[in-house]
């Protein structure tokens, strides 16, 4: 895809979260979290549109950075990593905290073979905490982690905080590109 074609894309998905996924006002975004402007990517990652438009921009990257499997934390990665799955990437999941079933794992999918290059993604990235987490757990079963890719990140620090771990990250947008300024008076 040109230059030109994957930005007109990505402008076009700013659109629809805009128009679906934005939400102004107080909002409680987690327990003791209170925010302005909350963000709900799945109102466009369970789309049709949203997700055509998060193939066609994902998909030229991912091969750039010569990814073999794809996965991030349940819930915010689970429709981004089953959409690349029809890329024919190995795709997986991996549940933070405690898991219900002794015998169930961490990972559901198609876990990540050590040596193998990963993406992980991540529907909203605010601190990046998820994906740390899951750069940890993909490590430790031997893997690489060449790059992490968030739909929408917040500005709240990921992009520093991914650095000072000399990882890759690549935001397909970010909160001010996403917020439009409230009208004058």
């Amino acid at each position: 895809m040109s230059e030109p074609s994957w930005e007109a894309a990505r402008q076009q998905l700013i659109q629809l979260l805009r128009e679906h996924a934005v939400h102004y006002g107080p909002t409680i975004a987690e327990p003791g979290v209170v925010t302005d402007v909350f963000i709900d990517p799945s109102r466009v990652t369970l789309r049709g549109d949203g997700l055509s438009l998060i193939e066609a921009l994902l998909v030229p990257l991912l091969r750039e950075d010569r990814v073999e499997a794809v996965g991030g934390p349940a819930m915010g990665a689970i429709p981004l990593v089953t959409l690349l799955a029809r890329q024919q990437w190995p795709a997986f999941y991996i549940r933070l905290g405690p898991h219900g079933h002794r015998r169930r794992s961490a990972i559901s999918g198609s876990p990540p073979q050590p040596g193998m290059a990963v993406a992980l993604l991540e529907d909203l990235a605010a601190t990046g905490t998820s994906l740390l987490t899951c750069c940890e757990v993909v490590q430790g079963l031997g893997a690489r982690v060449v790059s992490l890719y968030a739909l929408v990140d917040r500005e709240q620090g990921t992009r520093e905080r991914f650095a000072a771990h000399g990882l890759r990250y690549r935001p397909l947008i970010t909160l001010s590109e996403l917020v439009q300024p409230a009208p004058e008076p």
